[in-house]
């Protein structure tokens, strides 16, 4: 009897190149997260450096970085993507954000004094929804941090992943964007103790993201984007605030892969 072939599967691999926020630790570089099957990455922290490691993994020598806004932890890894190849061949880098945030990037993180030949082949605007030349579908939301950023949706064969960073506790509209998502990255970057410089700084804490993450279906929760002055017992407490209310959450750091399937 022959063997009937197994279905096609969509499998879709996110890898936290950078899993903090502010400033790099031994333990954790600045956003970063790569889709090598959807030549995407999302911000260029510092742990974008990885991306020479990484770009093997690519399916096509075009690499697509969306970023979330232009705080300098979030954009400072594209001065590393200078000389990004795939075998011998270079590696296209594309630029989306909104004008505000590619008018920073251009006119002051790679102005001439600072840097002077440009790693970015070329820069587009980043709309309510862009399709990537993977055919994946990326949509963008608002949310509410100082100076501007968006959390970002994509949908690839039947895979969902939600993106939140930098922002105060979201609203109905972000959490109906990322409705039954497979995954949410969403940052934590406080303890329940710290609410109110969470507040006042534009960021969520680790029980904030727990609840979103509840409100919006989502089937699994990897927190991001943690204080990178906080102790291990720190991160521990915020660990514990948000299983409490989400009970599988859980802290992202360097090197985790996650993989997705349908």
């Amino acid at each position: 009897m022959t063997a009937l072939a197994a279905p096609n599967r969509s499998v879709l691999r996110v890898e936290l190149l950078g899993s903090g926020g502010y400033h790099p630790t031994e333990r954790r570089h600045t956003a970063c997260v790569f889709l090598p099957e959807l030549g995407l990455v999302l911000d260029a922290g510092t742990g974008a450096f990885r991306l020479h490691q990484r770009a093997e993994a690519l399916t096509s020598n075009r690499l697509d970085v969306v970023l979330t806004h232009g705080h300098i932890d979030h954009i400072v890894g594209l001065t590393y993507l200078f000389w990004l190849h795939r075998g011998s061949e270079p590696v296209e880098t594309v630029v989306h954000a909104t004008p505000e945030t590619l008018a920073a990037v251009r006119e002051h993180l790679l102005a001439p004094a600072l840097f002077p030949i440009s790693p970015v082949t070329r820069y587009e605007t980043l709309s309510e929804s862009l399709t990537l030349a993977s055919g994946a579908r990326l949509t963008t939301f608002e949310l509410d941090h100082p100076g501007g950023s968006v959390g970002l949706r994509i949908d690839h064969d039947g895979v969902s992943i939600g993106y939140v960073t930098d922002t105060r506790p979201i609203g109905e509209a972000a959490i109906e964007a990322i409705r039954g998502v497979d995954l949410l990255l969403h940052e934590a970057y406080f303890d329940a103790s710290q609410a109110e410089l969470a507040h006042d700084s534009g960021h969520c804490t680790a029980a904030a993201a727990a609840r979103t993450a509840v409100a919006a279906g989502a089937k699994r929760l990897v927190m991001m984007h943690f204080n990178p002055r906080a102790s291990e017992a720190d991160e521990a407490r915020a660990l514990a605030e948000a299983r409490e209310v989400f009970p599988t959450a859980e802290y992202g750091c360097d090197g985790m892969v996650m993989t997705i399937s349908r």
